[in-house]
Order: structure tokens, then sequence, then C-alpha cells
């Protein structure tokens, strides 16, 4: 079910790179464990900050990535952003 950004109600939908509960099937192989490095760096593929890192973001709109992290269909964005959310929190107590 897609949602809407509530800062500019741009339709978020997001196709999954793997199954929902993250189980290899049919020869997909399992998504490869979020790493500190990979969640700063990983590139937003939609949306407008498309193209950016979520360091980029969370330096400009954080509020988008916890937003996100909540409202995002499972996949390889939710978990990025939640690890990242979960790391730059950490650091910041």
């Amino acid at each position: 079910m897609p949602c809407r950004c509530p800062k500019c109600g741009a339709s978020l939908r997001v196709e999954l790179d793997t199954p929902r509960d993250d189980r290899p099937k049919g020869g997909q192989t399992p998504p490869r464990p979020m790493t500190d490095g990979r969640a700063a760096d990983f590139q937003m593929p939609f949306g407008k900050h498309k193209g950016r890192t979520l360091a980029q973001i969370a330096d400009v709109d954080r509020d988008y990535l916890t937003w996100l992290a909540d409202n995002v269909e499972p996949g390889s964005v939710q978990r990025a952003v939640r690890h990242f959310l979960q790391i730059t929190s950490r650091e910041a107590g």
C-alpha cells in the first residue's frame, strides 16, 4: 500500500528487493547484513532526496528519515534507514 510523504505529498512506493520475510526463495540471495558504513552511504532510490545518501539527508531533513523508517514498505530502504537512525542515535547519546 503506497503512502505519501508528509512534506511534499509525493506517493511513496518501493519495490521490494527481497521477500517480506527476508528468506531466500527461488534462487534469490539473502540480503547482505547492514553495516554502519553501508547504512550511512545508502543512496535514496526515490523521492525528493533521490540520489542522496542517508547521511546527507540527515543533515537537512532528519524528520523525513524518522517518518520513512515507519512508513516505507519492508525492504532494503527500511533496513538501511532504521539501521542509520539507530547508529546515529547511539552516537548522539
